[in-house]
């Protein structure tokens, strides 16, 4: 997977399937609050992905921002993270859910540094 923080890859181009990534590649918009914002200096994140699911992105993202984004979203299977997949909820036990193109994963920690 690659990202392209703080705005839209391809130069303001249409992300997803426009022919900029080949054609089993897609393009998944990933927002973050709060603390995860914080930690990856950036409100909003855009993954080149080839048929990946939720637990992957967050993998994926706990390895490029650190072992604090991995606890905020990932725990010690414990659920830390309210995570929206383009608006409904995904389930902390349901995490192989299937991404698509265009989708947007919405990732909100449940606890702020200093609130547990």
């Amino acid at each position: 997977m690659t990202s392209c923080p703080n705005g839209s890859p391809g130069g303001g181009r249409t992300w997803g399937r426009s022919g900029l990534l080949g054609d089993d590649a897609f393009m998944v918009k990933v927002l973050l609050f709060g603390e995860l914002k914080r930690l990856a200096e950036s409100s909003e994140v855009f993954l080149d992905v080839r048929d990946t699911n939720v637990l992957n992105v967050l993998v994926d993202l706990s390895a490029r921002y650190g072992a604090r984004f991995r606890e905020s979203v990932l725990g010690d299977g414990d659920e830390r993270a309210i995570i929206l997949v383009n608006g409904a909820p995904v389930r902390f036990g349901v995490m192989e859910r299937r991404l698509n193109d265009g989708d947007v994963l919405s990732l909100m920690p449940l606890y702020e540094e200093g609130m547990e």
